[in-house]
């Protein structure tokens, strides 16, 4: 089977052709859902398609290799690949899942029917115009920005979320201590690896500092059990002097 190296790429629009590209962070996530690009070509895989769907990942798969098209098309528009699914007892296993093309999604989408899966069907179909034509006009970095703006957001509102329960649980000095920030700004001026550059010194910082943090921790708790046993030892002489 022929890796994604060999999928032939799709015809281009014309140069005229107006671009739209998804920068709210709401398009940006339902492309990201959808579709994503390997080696410079918009893909999705037989586990998005299964979720998205609602059906079965055994049964995309059987789906797959039942298809009725050369084998030619199917090197040309399946990869073969797997994924790392965690087990009860902690361990890992890995199973088989496929990429694949647009034109792969196509011929697959094509048994799929009903009102429910059309409407299905033409998302999935403007996820990879969307995507084709981030990969085209060279704007992969505001797109990824998009992307990474969305996650971003989630991860601001938990930890707000976190830090005003913690406050009612605990009292105001739960938050934001030494280098753990309250949440991460974006700098949408700067290039996506930048972000991303910022965003992890941020979490090495905000790490060394919990480390620490809890490594002080330990130390008030052992001193705080050695006061224990020493009150325990003056109460036991108190009472033995005393005859209680």
């Amino acid at each position: 089977m022929k890796t994604f190296n060999s999928f032939r790429a799709q015809e281009e629009k014309e140069q005229n052709n107006q671009i739209t590209i998804p920068f709210t962070v709401k398009e940006a996530e339902e492309t990201y859902e959808l579709v994503t690009a390997v080696n410079g070509q918009a893909v999705t895989t037989s586990l998005r398609v299964a979720e998205y769907f609602g059906k079965a990942h055994k049964d995309v798969l059987k789906a797959i290799r039942a298809l009725e098209c050369s084998n030619d098309f199917q090197g040309r528009n399946f990869s073969p690949s797997f994924y790392t699914r965690d087990l009860p007892n902690g361990g890992t296993k890995k199973d088989p899942m496929y990429y694949m093309t647009r034109d792969g999604f196509t011929f697959l989408a094509m048994g799929f029917t009903g009102k429910v899966a059309a409407q299905f069907k033409e998302n999935y179909i403007n996820a990879f115009n969307q995507m084709e034509d981030i990969l085209r006009s060279g704007q992969e970095n505001r797109y990824a920005l998009s992307v990474l703006k969305s996650e971003l957001v989630k991860v601001n509102k938990n930890l707000r979320k976190a830090i005003t329960a913690g406050r009612l649980k605990y009292g105001n000095a739960y938050g934001p201590a030494g280098d753990i920030p309250s949440s991460f700004s974006l700098y949408e001026q700067d290039s996506f690896i930048k972000n991303v550059k910022n965003i992890m010194a941020h979490v090495n910082n905000a790490l060394l500092t919990a480390y620490f943090l809890n490594t002080e921790l330990q130390k008030k708790d052992e001193t705080i059990q050695e006061l224990e046993q020493t009150i325990k030892r003056i109460r036991l002489e108190t009472s033995k002097v005393l005859g209680y």
